[in-house]
């Protein structure tokens, strides 16, 4: 399985060879608007401006989120950054952190890329703003 933006059309396609397994149409124009894909489960799951579908199903819709950003693993769980509202927040292992910020900074290009989220095996670091302040932040797991 692989994604495939087709040019023009603003439509990103989910391809097993030549068959479309799932499309999903983005804004037409988006230079790139999958931020990532992954096997996952015996799955898949791609991020799609601001949105995270997994096989086929938007995440954001069932979740009630207005954007979700971010998924990795982390430890072998999931985690990924979420926004309902004013606020974002962070979900791991199918918890949401008690843990709200006003933005988390994502999505830069170029130098500002700098400033997006960084992950590795067992944290993650960002930038996220909370009373007007940009904060850099450090979650990471401890390895049972």
């Amino acid at each position: 399985l692989f994604p495939v933006l087709e040019p023009g059309t603003g439509q990103v396609q989910v391809r097993k060879g030549e068959e479309t397994e799932y499309a999903y149409t983005t804004l037409p124009g988006a230079s790139n608007p999958v931020q990532g894909f992954w096997a996952w489960q015996g799955g898949w799951l791609m991020e799609v401006d601001g949105f995270l579908i997994q096989d086929g199903q938007i995440l954001n819709e069932s979740g009630g989120y207005d954007e979700l950003f971010g998924w990795r693993l982390l430890n072998g769980q999931p985690f990924y950054f979420f926004r309902r509202g004013e606020w974002v927040g962070i979900s791991y292992a199918g918890q949401a952190l008690p843990l709200a910020y006003e933005d988390v900074y994502h999505g830069g290009c170029c130098g500002y890329g700098l400033f997006n989220p960084w992950w590795n095996e067992r944290s993650v670091g960002f930038f996220a703003l909370r009373e007007g302040q940009w904060y850099h932040v450090m979650v990471g797991v401890v390895k049972e």
